[in-house]
């Protein structure tokens, strides 16, 4: 079984302070990090399914290139206006 050290850190409460406002902030840097990926993806997938839908690709067709079901392409569609 694997032993664990246990440390206890000596430092002031400002140093404290300063150690989990950076921890917060890198937390939050992470998360907006990862939110804005994945609007990026879902901005993609929104014009692969607007250029797909000009070029008249059966629905069915997105749905396997994109991972979007058919209800979410179909809302794509009525909320974008196509040539």
């Amino acid at each position: 079984m694997k032993e664990y050290k246990s440390f206890i850190y000596d430092i002031s409460p400002e140093e404290e302070e300063t150690l989990e406002k950076n921890t917060l902030q890198k937390i939050a840097h992470k998360e907006g990090k990862a939110e804005g990926i994945e609007k990026g993806i879902e901005k993609t997938n929104e014009n692969i399914v607007i250029n797909s839908l000009k070029e008249k690709i059966p629905i069915k067709t997105i749905e396997k290139i994109t991972g979007l079901s058919e209800d979410q392409i179909k809302e794509i569609k009525q909320n974008k206006i196509l040539d």
